[in-house]
């Protein structure tokens, strides 16, 4: 019998040119606080729940083994649906994720120097298209 295993595959789409008005606003911000994060917050552990989800009963799990040895079947059912869960295909689909994010934090780092070093709307325009 075959395993069918699924790997989502994600996939940073770079927004659009913003505007005149939304540059304006940004390059505000920037002079307030130049480390601003102009990146939407990661939604990591939403995405993959099962992973964080198992991790705290393992972690939980083996406290409560500590106190009391009959419980320690609940850090090994958390182990073990832990392994089975990457195997099955989080691992793949992790690493994905991952290196969405990594593109996506290297676009926005990148972005927020255009406009904070750009003068002008035009200029920042113009430098954006090659981003």
């Amino acid at each position: 019998m075959a395993v069918k295993v699924i790997v989502s595959r994600y996939h940073f789409t770079k927004p659009n040119l913003m505007s005149e008005k939304e540059y304006i606003s940004y390059k505000q911000i920037f002079q307030v606080e130049p480390l601003y994060n102009l990146a939407p917050k990661s939604q990591f552990w939403n995405e993959f729940a099962l992973i964080k989800y198992c991790l705290i009963t393992f972690i939980l799990g083996m406290g409560l083994t500590y106190i009391w040895d009959s419980l320690a079947f609940i850090p090994v059912i958390a182990f073990f649906v832990l392994i089975m869960g990457l195997v099955s295909g989080i691992a793949g689909s992790m690493l994905n994720y991952i290196n969405m994010s990594s593109a996506r934090k290297k676009y926005y780092d990148e972005l927020r120097d255009i406009i904070k070093t750009s003068s002008t709307y035009e200029e920042y325009c113009s430098r954006f298209r090659t981003l």
